[in-house]
């Protein structure tokens, strides 16, 4: 049987894993392409910067998700996620 009942499983003590400081931050690249949208994330904390993901997704509404789930396992407000949107590959003028 098993011992573990519903009412002790909870989010008041997360799993021990290293701690993400306070003043963490997520910063995002957001390129758009002619068929898809690129994201690059890096997580910023105590002065350093870790990528976490380097990803190809089909639209806008699939990068934030991206991003909302890195913020929520990373443990980082959605507040603190900085979203930069690069322009993506433009037609040549033609003469």
């Amino acid at each position: 049987m098993n011992d573990i009942r519903a009412s002790r499983l909870s989010f008041d003590n997360p799993p021990a894993h290293s701690p993400v400081p306070e003043a963490a931050r997520l910063e995002a690249v957001i390129t758009r392409g002619w068929n898809a949208h690129m994201v690059q994330v890096a997580l910023i904390a105590n002065g350093e910067e870790r990528q976490l993901a380097g990803k190809e997704v089909g639209d806008y509404a699939a990068a934030e998700s991206l991003l909302r789930t890195l913020a929520a396992t990373h443990r980082v407000a959605w507040e603190n996620v900085e979203v930069i949107f690069a322009s993506g590959p433009r037609h040549a003028p033609q003469a």
